[in-house]
């Protein structure tokens, strides 16, 4: 665990971090007392949630016909709330961060997938309403957990909170400007300039990295990591060194990436599965119901490419041993379910190859974090695919699904990173290498470069 210095401000503060995740949120926080060590904290509960809390709830929002939000979060997963979802007709919208990509990565072939918006919401209002969501959960939690007073605590640093959310690698100015216009319509800031510097953005890659170093994190000067983000829509792959000094610091050794390829991709090729085995047959119209629960259970425990996976969808009375269904549970061969992981993990070890050969320094281990590196399967065959690379891999001992939300506090408040790569870089072609066996060159003669020593062709 690494030391932070103590906040050098002279009015307490607050930095709240927003992880909008494709298929689960969190936030964290972090009270700024002068002269005292910012501590990074949780938000635990949240409506609709279970006795005892989670730190993730679903990104998910059901609306009316008018357009209007009636339920977010953990409260769309309450059997009233489905029914009632139901009885009215309520658009039940998810994986709206999808909608956020670059127009460059639709190539993805489960985008298609991907639910559409309701025909009265803009992808910036859904956004909003999440981030609303959000911030009044995160005021609740706050005044009811800090003592002695949260809601005088609140009252006071509400107009200076600061914000820092996340995005995957690789989004830039485009995204960042719908994720800032949906902040000021959630009320987070104003339309002002200045109050618009109270949002910072980080990138899920860099977060990913300040919560690895606050979980022990420490690499030799002479060597690189990567940092894989496993998450519900992306995976982001980071490479970094350790910076020289006695403070700790890192510097990106290669441009980051944003591999398509998380969690729900998983999903996508079980509900192609479901579908092409139960067409034509009475359990067709159960494929979604069976896929959410496959979701939700079985893709998170599977481990074993030689043991079936189970799914209990129906009741004791819906059998057909045909189709290894029997008292309304449905039997996947594991075979079967390993190949639902194939794209993805393909996506991630070929991402890896790439960061180590483009890498500055020799890479030499991975640290795996994000809400899908909790799966076994999916860390099994990373840890497979990877040792014969001289690679090792590791994940930390907490909570992974929290990598983003407290390493975007962190970010916030320790400034690991002091070097970073670019994505993109410009120039002009000053001169060609002189090519005897082409004819144009031979027409054109070439000179020696003073620097280089090599042949050059006439301008």
């Amino acid at each position: 665990m690494s030391r932070r210095k103590p906040f050098a401000g002279s009015q307490r503060g607050l930095v709240i971090a927003f992880d909008v995740g494709t298929t689960f949120s969190g936030v964290s926080y972090s009270v700024l007392d002068p002269g005292v060590e910012p501590e990074i904290k949780g938000v635990t509960r949240f409506p609709g949630q279970s006795p005892g809390g989670s730190s993730k709830i679903a990104s998910v929002l059901y609306y009316d016909a008018t357009g209007v939000a009636r339920a977010i979060g953990a409260e769309t997963q309450l059997p009233s709330v489905i029914e009632q979802a139901e009885d009215e007709q309520w658009t039940k919208v998810e994986w709206f961060k999808m909608h956020l990509r670059p127009n460059s990565d639709t190539s993805q072939p489960a985008y298609k997938h991907i639910p559409s918006l309701p025909p009265n919401k803009s992808l910036v209002e859904v956004l909003a309403d999440f981030l609303q969501y959000l911030l009044a959960c995160t005021k609740s939690f706050v005044e009811e957990t800090m003592l002695p007073d949260g809601v005088h605590f609140w009252d006071s640093v509400k107009d200076r909170i600061i914000f820092v959310l996340s995005h995957p690698n690789g989004w830039e100015g485009a995204q960042q400007s719908y994720m800032r216009r949906a902040s000021v319509l959630a009320g987070l800031v104003t339309n002002d300039p200045e109050d618009q510097g109270r949002i910072h953005f980080v990138t899920e890659g860099e977060a990913s990295l300040h919560f690895c170093v606050n979980n022990g994190l420490r690499i030799a000067e002479d060597e690189g990591i990567v940092i894989l983000d496993a998450g519900g829509g992306t995976i982001d792959l980071s490479a970094y060194s350790s910076g020289s000094g006695k403070t700790i610091s890192f510097k990106e050794i290669s441009r980051s990436e944003c591999c398509f390829a998380g969690s729900i991709f998983v999903t996508e090729e079980s509900r192609t599965y479901l579908r092409d085995k139960l067409r034509g047959t009475d359990f067709y119209g159960d494929v979604p119901r069976i896929t959410d629960i496959f979701d939700q259970t079985s893709k998170l425990q599977f481990r074993n490419s030689d043991e079936p996976s189970f799914v209990r969808f129906g009741g004791r009375d819906q059998t057909d041993p045909t189709l290894n269904i029997r008292s309304g549970q449905m039997k996947i061969p594991g075979p079967d379910v390993a190949r639902f992981f194939e794209p993805s993990i393909k996506a991630a070890l070929k991402a890896v190859v790439k960061q180590r050969s483009d890498a500055r320094k020799t890479i030499t281990s991975v640290f795996l974090v994000g809400g899908f590196a909790a799966s076994p399967w999916l860390f099994s065959k990373l840890r497979d695919g990877l040792q014969p690379l001289g690679l090792s891999i590791h994940r930390p001992d907490t909570h992974v699904n929290k990598a983003v939300s407290d390493g975007a506090v962190s970010f916030y408040l320790d400034h690991y990173v002091t070097g970073r790569v670019s994505r993109w870089s410009y120039g002009l072609k000053c001169w060609t290498r002189y090519n005897a066996h082409d004819t144009e060159h031979q027409r054109r003669g070439y000179i020696t470069d003073d620097i280089s020593g090599k042949l050059k062709v006439v301008k």
